[in-house]
């Protein structure tokens, strides 16, 4: 007898694939093959399709995947569109020394010939060259350089022959002046082969071990203009005058502009997408770049894009180390979290630091361009092209003594500061940059308009200046400082050549509550039936984006008023390419586009063609938005799917994605997820899409798992937000869910008397945790005045006061009560400031009042714009979030005295509890200012994030039969396999058709009974679970 065992599959699961769009860039005319390496060797605009001839594989590349080839070959059949008389031959190609007359690109030709190459020739450089017909002879390209090429990052080689000279191109830049022939036989195509990646013939002798992406074959000559836009430098000419170093984090820590290549990681440090190809994501790990001279120049530059989260206080993206975990330049997060650039001066000089972003400027889940600068008199930092403040002065030489590496991720060799985030692109420049020259490396050529909404209506980049119309007034804005408010008012900005772009990006920061149908958030204006386009709430009173084409009005998809105007600022991108008009919100598409081809129609009949923010009118009317509109930009092309998430705010990013398993049934699984965001996150398991029950932790833990198991899981990762309970009186602001309220600054709040006063309960809210905050200065008291839990966790009331004329000595004057007032129950806390005296009341009975002899409270409005937040210092939830519930939030333009202080203890209506009492923030179920019009907004807004997929796959192990034999008239074998697993067992005698015998758990016995002179039979046990 014989047994037969297999195993089959016990789940099928198909998982989603999820494609990133990239923009596509204009090609020169001529284009007959495009290679672009994802995953495949498909011609992505002709048809010459290759495959495999001998195995290679696929790894991130200059755009997308790359050929990685050790040994592999790329085979592209002969067709006679790849033999023209003229050609061009460009790839970008990544090695480290590759070898001599090793070949990256091959037109083959008989017995081993080559019609035309690009190789690395006898000095293991590049060189381009073609074959001449009839005995003509090779015509080679000047070579590049070798160290140049071959030093392991991405270049764009670009081969070119026009007849009479091949032509090399490295970057763009010709290398020489090419090579010219007298002979005219043209290329030699007799005895055609395939075109070749990775080696001269099919049967290969020459290999190229390296990566190679975007491989293009054009039917023409590129002229050196045309080979310089293929490379498409991005940068401005201030984006390279003086640059040291260019750490593109291409799966390396290489220099790709100077010498200073970094070396292996000592932490884990790993790579993932990035704003442009990959990124640093440090985790925790740092990369080191040795020291060398010129990472030490007397005024410097330090230039980055990043994105993180609350990445915490005192945490290094940036820094140039010295002896002794010493510092001679950094950017980092500083006591503020927020972002601050600094230089270390010579001879005891001290540190000057710049300016510090705030948290929420720089760490919402979006990249942004951070770039530190220090003239050898003033240290300045810039986010997004824009400084920060206006400067910290401190003349000096920046101290490199001990001189040790600069690093990326931390602030010494082994750690100690790490930041967690993503970092791109970082750059050292020798020099201060300007601000003119920064603003260009941010802004590009694309970026025609950009009205940040500071106070103004000027744009930031292209010089179209608005006017205000009627009421426009300024609030809070999304990101910091503030936004249009265009209730009653318009903004105009006069009509201009740059503003009739052909395609477009409309981007906004959007806020309003029930704004209503045909409301016009931004128009520009054509005819009296049609704007050239315009983002409105159209007919639903949701929002759409449309253009005005020949043929019409072409309008997006429109997205739901409920699901846009909840009172938060959202972020809307409306894009046309040429072919099809899409509306994103916060980075995601609205439905999948409309179609209408055709220019935009512009005209000067109505408002003479401006550019309108808040109606479609000059002056205010029915179609009037009452709302607010932010960081307004206008670009002259269609961003693409992946810009707009580059740019969306997020406020929660996942660091480690959860990871599919293959497990065996009775195991213990775990599903693991690590995400930042303000604390505290909170979790929701999903298997199929639906809740798991009790599944609320970052980890997912299956034990005994069984085959019904087996299938997709994600989580589902929800921001804090405020909440509300009860309170002394109706409702009250559940601090301690996660949330704050954020109240934009006002004059009234910088007064030099005043008394705030709220109910607050807890128990043993910790140290540092705010009440009340006066925003200031993060790097140097983060708050004029304010009611927090200091050092000793009990509760302060403390004002700062501005240094006296001829010092620099701020005063910080608290009046302070112990830890006895957490008890779990309602107090009523008021901090007064006279003038002269803080004073600190309990239940209405004075705790301390401390004299300051006098003095002028500083206030400082560049830090969270000087808002008023209820709950936290930074607007950003994070280590000083006060953990408890407020109500009754409240703000007197006066010092109560200390009988007021008591009435509005004992009788909340008495006239010295309402007397010059300018706001009151009840709780009850909202941030509104019950007496005045300082409404406050909920920070963090809402939000949630899906994680990707892990498929959990049950292994199947073989069941085995062992011990297989006759027992009398009976065929009998014992079944072994995974415990807990049910097995079937079939029986056949022609291996064809099966007859069930026995389905059972392993481990069994079973038997079979045998009718004389029957015929051979085979078993088989096949999984039922």
């Amino acid at each position: 007898m014989k047994s037969h065992h297999r195993s089959l599959p016990l789940t099928v699961l198909i998982p989603m694939l999820i494609g990133f769009t990239t923009s596509l860039i204009a090609q020169p005319s001529g284009l007959i093959s495009w290679w672009q390496g994802e995953g495949n060797v498909l011609d992505s605009v002709g048809s010459n399709n290759g495959a495999l001839n001998v195995p290679l594989s696929y790894t991130a590349g200059q755009s997308g995947q790359a050929f990685s080839i050790s040994g592999g070959i790329v085979q592209i059949p002969d067709s006679p569109s790849l033999d023209p008389s003229n050609v061009t031959v460009q790839a970008w190609v990544r090695a480290t020394a590759p070898g001599t007359y090793r070949y990256v690109i091959c037109k083959a030709g008989g017995a081993g010939g080559v019609s035309y190459a690009l190789y690395t020739g006898g000095g293991a450089g590049l060189i381009f060259f073609v074959n001449l017909a009839s005995g003509g002879g090779l015509v080679l390209s000047p070579s590049a350089d070798g160290n140049a090429v071959w030093d392991g990052n991405w270049h764009l080689a670009t081969g070119v022959f026009d007849g009479t000279t091949a032509h090399l191109y490295v970057d763009g830049v010709e290398i020489g002046s090419g090579t010219s022939t007298a002979n005219t036989n043209g290329i030699d195509y007799s005895s055609p082969q395939p075109l070749l990646f990775g080696d001269y013939q099919i049967a290969g002798g020459l290999p190229y071990a390296g990566l190679l992406d975007e491989v293009k074959v054009f039917g023409r000559a590129l002229d050196s203009t045309e080979a310089l836009e293929t490379y498409n430098n991005a940068n401005s000419p201030a984006g390279t005058n003086g640059l040291v170093s260019w750490y593109k984090a291409e799966q390396n820590a290489l220099d790709s502009w100077g010498t200073n290549n970094g070396s292996a990681p000592l932490k884990p440090f790993v790579y993932t997408a990035g704003r442009a190809g990959q990124c640093f994501f440090p985790q925790g790990g740092d990369a080191l770049i040795p020291d060398s001279l010129s990472l030490q120049p007397s005024n410097v530059t330090v230039q980055a894009w990043v994105k993180s989260v609350a990445p915490a206080s005192y945490r290094y993206l940036v820094c140039k180390a010295r002896g002794a975990g010493g510092v001679s330049y950094a950017l980092y997060t500083g006591g503020g979290s927020g972002l601050i650039f600094f230089v270390n001066r010579a001879g005891g000089a001290g540190l000057v630091l710049s300016p510090a972003a705030a948290p929420d400027e720089i760490w919402d889940g979006a990249w942004h361009l951070a770039t530190g600068a220090y003239d050898g008199n003033t240290s300045r930092l810039y986010i997004d092209g824009t400084e920060v403040g206006s400067g910290t002065d401190g003349a000096g030489e920046i101290d490199y003594s001990s001189p040790k590496e600069l690093v990326f991720g931390d602030y010494q060799k082994p750690g100690g500061l790490p930041f967690i985030g993503e970092i791109d692109d970082i750059k050292i420049y020798d020099h201060a940059l300007s601000s003119s020259e920064i603003l260009g490396t941010f802004t590009g050529t694309n970026l025609v308009g950009w009205w940040r909404a500071e106070t103004n209506a000027n744009d930031s980049v292209g010089g179209n200046n608005g006017t205000t119309q009627g009421t426009v007034t300024y609030v809070a804005g999304r990101r910091a400082g503030s936004a249009f408010h265009t209730s009653g008012g318009v903004v105009s900005v006069p009509d201009s050549t740059s503003l009739r772009v052909s395609n477009l990006t409309v981007q906004a920061f959007v806020s309003a509550l029930s704004p209503g149908a045909n409301k016009y958030i931004l128009c520009k204006s054509a005819n009296a039936s049609s704007a050239s386009y315009a983002l409105y709430t159209g007919p639903s009173g949701g929002l759409t984006f449309y253009v005005s084409t020949a043929a019409g009005a072409v309008a997006s998809p429109t997205v739901n008023a409920s699901a846009i105007w909840d009172g938060f600022f959202h972020f809307v991108d409306g894009t046309f390419d040429g072919q099809t008009v899409r509306l994103y919100v916060d980075g995601k598409e609205v439905g999948s586009g409309t179609s209408g081809s055709g220019p935009i129609q512009y005209g000067t009949a109505q408002n003479s063609g401006a550019l309108l923010f808040g109606d479609f009118y000059s002056a205010p009317g029915v179609s009037n938005f009452v709302g607010s509109i932010d960081e307004i930009k206008i670009y002259n092309y269609a961003l693409s799917a992946s810009e707009i998430d580059a740019n969306t705010y997020k406020v929660v990013l996942i660091l480690n994605q959860p990871q599919s398993q293959t497990f065996t049934v009775g195991s213990t699984v775990t599903l693991r997820v690590t995400a930042q965001g303000p604390a505290p996150l909170l979790y929701q398991w999903q298997f199929f899409g639906t809740n798991l029950p009790a599944a609320t932790n970052s980890a997912l833990v299956l034990s005994n798992v069984q085959p019904a198991q087996a299938g997709p899981y994600n989580v589902q990762i929800i921001t804090p937000t405020l909440k509300y309970t009860a309170g002394v009186s109706g409702q009250a602001f559940q601090l301690g869910s996660g949330g704050l309220v954020r109240i934009a600054n006002a004059p009234a709040f910088e007064t030099q008397q005043f008394s705030v006063q709220c109910w607050a309960r807890a128990v043993n809210p910790g140290t540092y945790r705010y009440l009340f905050s006066k925003s200031r200065d993060p790097s140097y008291y983060s708050s004029s005045y304010g009611l927090y839990t200091a050092d000793n966790g009990g509760l302060k009331m403390f004002v700062v006061l501005a240094p006296p004329s001829g010092t620099t000595a701020y005063g910080f004057i608290t009046a302070t009560i112990g830890t006895n007032i957490w008890d779990g129950a309602w107090h009523l806390f008021t901090g007064t400031w006279d003038g002269q005296f803080v004073s600190l009341y309990v239940d209405g009975d004075l705790a301390q009042s401390v004299d300051s002899f006098g003095g002028t409270i500083d206030y400082q409005t560049y830090f969270q714009n000087g808002d008023l937040l209820l709950g936290d210092v930074i607007a950003t939830p994070g280590p000083f979030h006060f953990n408890g519930d407020m109500d009754g939030a409240k703000f007197f333009d006066h010092a109560l005295s200390p009988s007021d202080v008591l009435d509005t203890f004992t009788n909340p209506n008495s006239a010295a509890a309402t007397t010059g009492l300018l706001s009151w923030w009840r709780g009850e179920s909202n941030t509104l200012d019950s007496l005045g019009n300082n409404n406050g907004t909920a920070a963090p807004a809402p939000g949630s994030l899906l994680s990707s997929t892990a498929i959990l796959t049950v292994a199947v192990v073989n069941a085995v039969l062992t011990d297989p034999g006759k027992t009398g008239n009976n065929f009998q074998a014992t079944v072994t396999g995974p415990t807990g697993q049910s097995f079937i067992i079939l029986r056949s005698a022609d291996l064809n058709s099966w007859t069930p015998v026995v389905t059972n758990t392993v481990p069994f016995t079973f038997t079979d009974p045998l009718a004389p002179g029957s015929a051979a039979r085979f078993y088989r046990a096949v999984s039922q679970n």
